[in-house]
């Protein structure tokens, strides 16, 4: 949130003037007030920020992306993955020289009791908005990662380490990955946008399996900087990002996701899922904006002796090449 001001409590606390205009002309100045600190918190814990390439669109202007730009030599290999509306699974394009993403409206609101803005308790109106930012948050990155898995899950590729310990993480499955990520995508050595695997995504107990690397697995110096650095892991393992994901795991919602709701399955004996992504431009991750992010003031509540905020968004998201995704088990 941004900083508190005297001029800041004050006006919050006429958003509960007796006077309805005064207290819905300070509540839309407060609104107003608090939409950036909102949009900013949002990409701060947004986990497909540094994915998703966001534009916004204005109204009447079709969202359309062509595909012959990406790679002009193989169009017909492309396939598209979109999340055409809320709660829907991604769908699958596979014709014409481009896709169009749908965008649709997103959602949230959050109450609290008049008497604490008339005493101008900003700490409550403060924690309201963290929480009215964090479903949003929520709600990005579940559409965001399931168009992701969606692509992810129809390639019908993964990628394991057989030699090593079920459930165990291995550098040499990052070695894998790196091979399989350029064979898969076609071409040669010289062509143009050659498959690379830049980020890894993991579940928590995937990344601890980094503490215990051994002398076997790596030198003294490395395991050195995993003992002092500040979560004992490494940032990079042969110029593969890690990432850390709370929802992959045994159990976890995207593992849920990519093996109960679309059926797909790890290598044999196999217990997690991670996410491999070609992410050299992000050009084939976008997520088109119809109506940014706004913030509003609902005054029928005020009957209720209650102050409630209410905000939406009109967004899409869009895979439009699946072979920069790739799933890997261990």
């Amino acid at each position: 949130m941004a900083e508190i001001t005297e001029g800041m409590l004050e006006l919050f606390s006429r958003t509960a003037d007796a006077d309805q205009n005064i207290a819905t002309m300070a509540a839309n100045e407060l609104a107003l007030a608090v939409v950036i600190p909102l949009k900013q918190g949002i990409l701060k814990g947004d986990i497909t920020d540094n994915i998703f390439i966001a534009e916004e669109f204005k109204n009447g202007i079709p969202i359309e992306y062509p595909l012959d730009m990406l790679q002009a030599a193989d169009v017909a290999s492309f396939i598209a993955y979109t999340l055409p509306s809320h709660g829907k699974i991604p769908e699958k394009h596979v014709e014409g020289d481009y896709v169009t993403v749908s965008t649709f409206d997103i959602g949230a609101s959050i109450d609290y009791h008049l008497r604490w803005v008339r005493d101008a308790r900003w700490s409550i109106f403060e924690r309201a908005m963290e929480v009215l930012e964090a479903m949003f948050i929520r709600k990005i990155n579940d559409d965001g990662w399931k168009t992701i898995i969606a692509g992810m899950y129809d390639r019908n590729i993964m990628v394991s380490d057989s030699a090593a310990t079920a459930g165990v993480f291995t550098k040499r499955l990052v070695n894998l990955l790196k091979s399989k990520m350029k064979r898969e995508r076609g071409g040669n050595a010289g062509s143009l946008n050659r498959g690379k695997c830049t980020d890894l995504y993991m579940s928590v107990e995937a990344i601890g399996d980094i503490r215990d690397f051994g002398a076997t697995d790596v030198d003294d110096f490395t395991r050195r900087e995993i003992w002092l650095s500040e979560d004992g892991v490494i940032s990079k393992i042969f110029g593969v990002a890690l990432h850390e994901m709370d929802e992959l795991g045994v159990g976890q919602e995207y593992q849920l996701y990519f093996t109960s709701t679309l059926g797909g399955t790890l290598a044999a004996s196999d217990e997690e899922l991670l996410i491999a992504l070609d992410l050299q431009d992000r050009r084939s991750f976008v997520m088109p904006i119809r109506e940014a992010l706004s913030i509003h003031e609902d005054p029928t509540y005020h009957r209720l002796r209650k102050q409630s905020w209410y905000g939406w968004q009109s967004h899409g998201f869009g895979v439009l090449d699946s072979r920069d995704v790739l799933a890997a088990s261990l």
